[in-house]
């Protein structure tokens, strides 16, 4: 059952993330197949430390898209509190005259 919701997780990564699971697997000397296709692994044949490294960087990328949802969250919200002006109030359209 892991091995499936591996996969479907690798199957839903961006082409950037699949090439660096590709990379995981070159590195750990494991088999693959590759054509116009695309790339195949029998994941049943993978050793453990390879599948462990493969689920370490899904979580780490799962971290990073929500570290960067919360930094757009918070950027969406300071753009609207300082640099949106929703009652056009005199402040921000006042001249300063020097005289």
């Amino acid at each position: 059952m892991e091995l499936l919701k591996l996969k479907e997780n690798i199957d839903k990564l961006g082409k950037t993330n699949q090439i660096e699971i590709l990379r995981i697997l070159k590195n750990n000397n494991e088999c693959f197949t590759e054509n116009n296709n695309g790339t195949f692994v029998n994941l049943i044949h993978l050793n453990d430390k390879t599948i462990t490294e493969m689920n370490q960087y899904l979580e780490y990328i799962s971290l990073q898209s929500y570290h960067l949802k919360e930094v757009e969250k918070k950027k969406s919200e300071l753009l609207s509190e300082y640099f949106t002006n929703p009652n056009s109030s005199n402040e921000s359209t006042q001249q300063l005259s020097i005289t």
